[in-house]
């Protein structure tokens, strides 16, 4: 969306803006924050047990709703059942 002013963003707000997905603002369309989502969940939920995947906020612009969803991890990938290359040739 676009906006008539630009918004300022903090270093922890870009590192943790591609964990989320912002839903746009039912209001204005706004599909940015402006706090990290992290500081969002720590003001707003503060007694949350365990880590949130997903939540609403209120819009900074207009104050319509957005919703805020983690993103998947990326799965690791599995051990091999193979032991490392080094202990291969280690004679006992």
């Amino acid at each position: 969306m676009a906006i008539e002013y630009p918004l300022r963003v903090t270093a922890q707000y870009l590192a943790e803006r591609s964990q989320w997905h912002i839903q746009a603002c039912s209001g204005c369309g706004l599909d940015e924050l402006f706090d990290a989502p992290s500081l969002l969940i720590a003001k707003v939920f503060p007694n949350a047990p365990g880590e949130l995947e997903m939540f609403s906020a209120l819009c900074g612009a207009c104050g319509g709703a957005q919703v805020v969803q983690k993103l998947a991890a990326e799965p690791r990938p599995e051990k091999s059942a193979a032991p490392p290359w080094w202990k291969r040739w280690i004679v006992r």
